[in-house]
């Protein structure tokens, strides 16, 4: 296929793959996960997989080798909905150095162009610096309603949250990230350990036709 990837393993260049659908995000700590009997992701003609991996050789060991892997489950018995995932909380934020407890709060209300999508597991997200992360669902008849929270940041142990929770027009989910920087230099949002991240990463059903970017409510969001 013209547009696929080369299967020889070779670097990613930055922001590619925020075009792309994602299927799964794995972390220290984060397990196999199944999708509920309402929604799968679809195989539709010939799909092409990649798996984009983050090292981290801060000593620049040579000869290191990887026996990394995913497996997929699938079935030719369709559900009734496709399944997506995307990515609330923020990819605007520097924390001063020595900063204690510093905290953003990041809301992204739901556009009238989008349709009402039912959230199902979220896999919140950051790294060293994190003391803790808080996604939570302000509907408009005002119930607020948690998308997954880790009040206690462990970066070797995270996981994908189970949710049952519909998000409609309207609505705004808001997302309170929380580190401290014990370094001398700030610290901004970025792809390695040393950066740092505040996402939710949230599976959900129908699929959103068209989305530019399973980033964009984080990149969008409004933050304080």
């Amino acid at each position: 296929a013209p547009n696929a990837e080369s299967s020889v393993p070779h670097e990613c260049p930055s922001g590619m793959s925020t075009t792309w659908r994602m299927v799964y995000g794995w972390a220290p700590g984060a397990e196999a996960l199944g999708v509920p009997k309402e929604a799968g992701f679809p195989l539709e003609g010939t799909k092409h997989y990649v798996i984009q991996m983050h090292y981290n050789n801060v000593n620049a060991l040579e000869g290191e080798q990887d026996e990394s892997g995913v497996d997929f489950c699938t079935t030719k018995e369709l559900r009734p909905n496709d399944a997506d995932v995307i990515a609330f909380g923020s990819v605007k934020f520097t924390i001063p150095a020595q900063a204690q407890n510093f905290t953003q709060t990041c809301d992204f209300k739901v556009p009238s162009n989008l349709p009402e999508i039912h959230a199902f597991a979220a896999m919140p997200h950051m790294h060293q610096l994190g003391k803790s992360i808080d996604t939570v669902l302000k509907s408009t008849n005002g119930s607020t309603t948690s998308l997954g929270t880790i009040p206690k940041w462990d970066f070797e142990t995270q996981y994908w949250i189970p949710l049952d929770v519909p998000v409609k027009t309207g609505d705004t989910v808001q997302t309170t990230c929380t580190w401290t920087n014990g370094t001398n230099s700030p610290v901004s949002f970025g792809e390695k350990t040393e950066d740092e991240m505040c996402y939710s990463f949230t599976m959900y059903y129908p699929r959103i036709p068209n989305l530019v970017s399973w980033q964009l409510p984080a990149a969008v969001a409004n933050c304080k």
